[in-house]
Parts: structure tokens; sequence; C-alpha cells
């Protein structure tokens, strides 16, 4: 029996609704709904009566709650009690993150943690999304920092928060911008999906194709170097380009913006272990701080 299950179960037949409990669990409704079904099937009763408008507890889900609902807080309770102190825990998170904001915004973060509970060591490893999920699956990594929203069974997306992206181009380029056809941009990949959603936004008519890109590579890093050496332009996440236009090297041309949302993944697990939740929490809290 999947202890997540009962969990739902619980927090559903309280909420009445399934919109409320996927915000409580950070999943989507059609998790929720899995979930309850999946408890249905292997409980061979039905719990909830649906319609359009609202849920109702069957007798048999009446009766389920009425049990299990002290059983699931003692449960929390013995665990808790069970597992070690803040002040001394000890043990190894692996978590995987993108690369760029990695680098640039998460590892602050990261390190304040590790300064607080000194005992947890932290592997981190900047992966492709992709490559994070799939470790994610396969329980070689705690916790995953993605750009995008996921449903996969057992896996939480958790909206981290958003990060601006901006159009920008070194502080010496005095050309007025009034075609963007004629701009040359540097872009993270030939094809950069910053860039195409960018067009999606502000220039529809614009094929992406038809961008002059006569520089491309997989690195924002890069991509600010070769913004140093031309007249060229870019769209890059802020914290990426943050200290060059404090510091008036880069500048940013334009007051039209997109924002990219960036989530924290990792696998449901009610008994999830002390340092795990510890870190969960506080990168949430760290995440609030945040304006990106």
């Amino acid at each position: 029996m999947n202890l997540n299950y009962l969990e739902c179960f619980v927090s559903l037949s309280e909420t009445m609704s399934f919109t409320e409990t996927a915000k409580e669990f950070s999943v989507s409704q059609p998790s929720i709904s899995r979930q309850i079904r999946l408890l249905e099937e292997q409980l061979n009763q039905k719990l909830f009566i649906r319609d359009k408008h609202k849920v109702h507890l069957t007798e048999a889900g009446m009766e389920l709650k009425t049990r299990l609902r002290p059983l699931m807080k003692e449960l929390k309770n013995v665990i808790s009690s069970a597992q070690e102190d803040a002040d001394n825990l000890k043990g190894t998170l692996h978590v995987g993150c993108l690369g760029e904001v990695g680098q640039h915004a998460v590892m602050r973060s990261i390190l304040d943690f590790h300064q607080q509970n000194p005992g947890v060591d932290i592997e981190t490893q900047f992966l492709s999304p992709n490559l994070i999920i799939d470790k994610i699956k396969l329980g070689q990594l705690d916790f995953g920092i993605i750009g995008q929203e996921i449903d996969l069974e057992n896996v939480r997306a958790y909206k981290l928060m958003e990060e601006r992206c901006v159009l920008v181009t070194r502080a010496s380029n005095e050309k007025i911008i009034e075609d963007i056809n004629q701009m040359s941009f540097v872009t993270y990949t030939h094809h950069d999906v910053l860039l195409v959603d960018y067009l999606h936004h502000f220039y529809k008519r614009i094929p992406y194709g038809k961008i002059k890109k006569p520089i491309s590579v997989n690195s924002h890093r890069s991509m600010v170097e070769a913004l140093f050496e031309n007249d060229y332009y870019a769209i890059i996440p802020y914290f990426s380009v943050e200290k060059e236009i404090q510091s008036g090297k880069l500048k940013i041309v334009s007051d039209k913006e997109i924002t990219n949302q960036l989530y924290l993944i990792y696998m449901e697990n009610s008994l999830m272990p002390l340092k795990n939740e510890l870190f969960r929490k506080h990168i949430m809290a760290w995440a609030k701080t945040k304006s990106l």
C-alpha cells in the first residue's frame, strides 16, 4: 500500500476539492485523481462520488477517513520523533540543476543551507532538464530544478520562481532599434527557446528562421563574452547578466521582457528524511525572497 495514496485520501476527504488537494501537494489535479483511483482499486471499494460540481464521501470513504486520520497523524509523529535532531543532521543530498541558474543563483542558497547544517554534504550536478528528470525517477537525485512543469507519477513539481529574460547588447552599441530583422543575435544554441518565445510574444509575424544568428553557443557566459566583441543582441535571463548591467558593460535595450518558470521537482514521499524536508523548505523560502 502506497502511503502517499493514503495521505492524498485524507487531504481530499477534508477539502472535498481536487483543486485544493492538488495545491496542497503541488501536483496537478489529474495526479490526485490517479492516486485516488489506484487506492480505490487496491481497496476494491468506491471512496468518493464525483459529479460536475462536488465531491462526496461514500459510506466506505467515511469509515476509512474516521479510522485513517488519527493513524496517519500518529505515524508522522512516530517518524518525526525517531529522526535525528536538526542540529545533528548527517548524510548527503543529491541536487540536479540547470547550469546557468545553478551557477548564478541557486548555488548561494545551497551554500547557506550547508552553513546552517554542516553535517549534511550536498552533491550538486549541473545537468540538462531531461537528465535531471530521469535521475529523479531513478532515485539518483533527491531534488531537481528545471524550467518546465511536469506531470509524472509520484513526482511532485513545485513552482519555485520566475526569472526575467531581457534583450541586451553591449553598452557602447548606439544603434537605434527599428527593425528586428536587421539585428544580429547571439543565441543559446542555434534553436534558442528564449528567442523563439520572445518572437512569439512580440513579433509573431517574423519567423525565427529569418532572424540573423551569426553566433550560437550553449553557455550564457560565452554569450556575454560575444556581446562584448560586436554590436550583437541576445535574450538572456537577467541573473546571468546582472553584474554586467550594473557595472555598465551591458545594457537592456527594450522594455519588452518575457518570464521563464523554474520548478523544484522531487519524488513523492510522505516519510521524507528530515534533511530532505529541511532542504525543501529552505529552497522554497529562499525562492520567495528572490526576484529574478
